[in-house]
């Protein structure tokens, strides 16, 4: 997920991409669809912060924007671990 402002403001989301799951370990996954309407409540809110220009909204997601470049390279170095050598 990429938070950029400038994507944010273009296209109003952010930009997503797929991941190759078979990269992942396994996973599980638990959610309580009752609660929907709380995240709903929740991420309304977030839109209009950002909107706003709320400092604090905007510095959280630009450290949510740098996140993946981490964690792209945390990946890229457990896979080259994990190749056998040539």
């Amino acid at each position: 997920m990429n938070f950029a402002k400038q994507i944010m403001d273009a296209q109003g989301h952010g930009q997503y991409e797929r991941i190759d799951t078979s990269l992942l370990p396994n996973l599980y996954i638990g959610y309580k669809t009752q609660l929907s309407k709380v995240s709903g409540v929740v991420l309304n809110d977030l839109a209009t912060r950002y909107k706003n220009n709320d400092p604090l909204t905007l510095q959280t997601l630009a450290r949510l924007h740098r996140w993946p470049r981490r964690k792209d390279r945390a990946a890229q170095a457990r896979l080259c671990h994990a190749q056998p050598a040539d």
